[in-house]
Parts: structure tokens; C-alpha cells; sequence
């Protein structure tokens, strides 16, 4: 058989695929094998896909971003970055990259404190499990030994341990809570304006790749203050909320 025959019928199982592809895995992995081959826009296309498919993993939300690196789209790449860090805390190579797209662009991302890197260590699902593991060991170290006709220092002292690691396990997720009210600018020059409107008067811009805090949400828009304290609502498309699909 002619070599350009058989490339011709594996290039046409390869578009059979594409377009039969349908589930976030299949889309992952066809952007995995495009990423592979070092076509960075069509494995970016099809993580896109993939998202939209519903896939919300690590590994996705990683490989996208150093797909949005290589193509000089800092803004995505921070954010997809981001998303892998909340879907994967301990995935260090997101939180290097992520620090590391910050350092060569001159983005402002604060180092987290001593408190934060211990928060950072588990997912907020788990410091959900480990509250409400918690706050029935509190009850149980409190009320089940009455009922047994004992009660005593070490049951006492067992419920405060299990109030002290539920009270910090109330701290993470509120910590989670604050970062998934970051926003990202994905494109540059985002227009910040009075109102959530199309043509709302802009005030102020911010550039690919700012961070800021959402702070109220309408329709398409979101009302964010940055960290050099410019306020206003710009579109989810443009300033994109790491809670918000890629």
C-alpha cells in the first residue's frame, strides 16, 4: 500500500474521532495528543471543548495552561493555573508555574502566609469532610458519655481538640471562599465601567493578566476591585472569574 494512502487514512480516523469525540475525556485526550505534536492552539481548542464538556480536573485545567503559556496568553494561563491549584492543591507544578507566569510578567500575586500554605495543603471538599467529621466528634465528646452515666476531663478536653480543628477548618473554607472570588483578566486593555451594560461609561482599565476580587455579579458582569484599587464591572468573558468555566 502507498505511505500516502496509509497517512490519508489514519489523518481521516483522526478527524473521525474529532468529530465523534463528545466527553471531556475524549476531548482531553485528543488535546494531550495535539499538545504532544506542538500544535498549542488546537490542544487548546479542545481543552476548551473539554471544559465545556464538563471536565473540571487538575491535569485539565493544567495541561491547558501551559498551552495558554506557549501561546503568550498570560491572562488564561493564570487562570487555568488557578483552577488546577483549586481543584489540586498539592499539584505543585501548577502553583510553580502560576508563580512562575506572575514573576515574568509583573503580576502581583501575594505569597500566601504560613497560616494559608497549611490551608493550602488539602482541597476545600476536604476540609468540608474533615468539619463535618469534627463537629459530630464535638457533639459526640459532649453528649454521648452522659448518656453512658460518664462524663469526665478527658471527654472535655477530647471536644475542645475537635472544637479547635473544626474552628480551623471554618477558616479554610472561608479562605477558599475569598479565592474563589478572584478574576483574572484574560484579554488586554479590560474595560471597567459604571454599569453592567455594553456601553456602561468606562472609568478605568485594567491589563492581561490583573488580578481581582469579585465583589458583586449581573448577567454577563461582574463588579471586581483590583489590587491597585480600581473598581468596576467589566464582562466574565474578559475578567473571568476562576469559579466560572474557562
Amino acid at each position: 500500500m502507498n505511505i500516502s494512502k496509509i497517512l490519508s487514512a489514519i489523518a481521516l480516523v483522526g478527524s473521525c474521532v474529532c468529530l465523534f469525540a463528545q466527553t471531556a475525556d475524549e476531548y482531553t485526550l485528543l488535546g494531550n495528543a495535539a499538545y504532544k505534536k506542538g500544535d498549542m492552539a488546537e490542544a487548546r481548542e479542545y481543552y476548551a471543548e473539554a471544559v465545556k464538556a464538563g471536565g473540571n480536573s487538575a491535569e485539565l485545567y493544567f495541561n491547558a495552561g501551559n498551552a495558554d503559556a506557549h501561546l503568550g496568553k498570560k491572562g488564561s494561563a493564570l487562570l487555568n493555573f488557578m483552577k488546577a491549584k483549586l481543584q489540586n492543591p498539592r499539584l505543585r507544578e501548577a502553583d510553580a508555574n502560576m508563580r512562575m507566569i506572575a514573576s515574568d510578567n509583573g503580576i502581583n500575586l501575594p505569597s500566601p502566609t504560613s497560616t494559608q500554605a497549611i490551608v493550602y495543603e488539602l482541597s476545600d471538599y476536604e476540609w468540608s469532610v474533615a468539619a463535618f467529621i469534627c463537629f459530630w466528634g464535638v457533639v459526640l465528646a459532649l453528649f454521648l458519655p452522659p448518656l453512658w452515666g460518664k462524663r469526665n476531663a478527658a471527654y472535655v478536653f477530647l471536644a475542645i481538640i475537635f472544637a479547635c480543628v473544626l474552628a480551623f477548618c471554618v477558616y479554610a473554607l472561608i479562605e477558599y471562599r475569598q479565592f474563589k472570588n478572584i478574576a483574572v483578566a484574560v484579554t488586554d486593555d479590560v474595560a471597567l465601567r459604571l454599569s453592567p451594560t455594553e456601553h456602561g461609561i468606562i472609568s478605568s482599565t485594567v491589563q492581561e493578566g490583573s488580578i481581582a476580587r469579585v465583589l458583586h455579579t449581573h448577567g454577563d458582569f461582574i463588579y471586581a476591585s483590583t489590587n491597585s484599587g480600581k473598581r468596576g464591572w467589566a464582562k466574565k468573558d474578559q475578567l473571568c472569574p476562576l469559579n466560572a468555566g474557562a
